[in-house]
């Protein structure tokens, strides 16, 4: 059986900020995908992001001062290539079918159901 992971519904705010919410299931990830809030200093461990040909590596990014974990990639530019790519509107959710320890397949599903891959 395969393990999947759903998103928070993506919200017309993810779609103009190019981010995929992860809150629902950032506890079930890997504790070295969590970064730093500073870019240049990332995670021990990148978490690979599958969505169809293409592929990304990134980390979670923390809230300044220590405050945790936010809730989404730090790599927006390929959430920004999903969204689009997907033609992802306000209510649908993105799947992560998880393939390995650090490494998920995406894809969006709409509220009925159909899924994009």
């Amino acid at each position: 059986m395969t393990t999947e992971y759903r998103s928070a519904p993506i919200t017309e705010g993810n779609l103009k900020a190019s981010r995929i919410t992860v809150t629902p299931f950032r506890h079930l990830l890997p504790a070295d995908v969590i970064g730093s809030n500073n870019k240049d200093d990332p995670a021990p461990a990148a978490l690979k992001l599958h969505w169809r040909h293409h592929l990304v590596e990134t980390d979670i990014p923390r809230y300044p001062h220590g405050k945790g974990p936010r809730g989404f990639f730090r790599d927006r530019a390929f959430a920004k290539l999903l969204l689009t790519d997907s033609g992802a509107e306000a209510g649908d959710v993105v799947i992560f079918e998880k393939l390995g320890s650090h490494a998920f397949r995406l894809h969006v599903e709409k509220p009925s159901g159909h899924r994009i891959s």
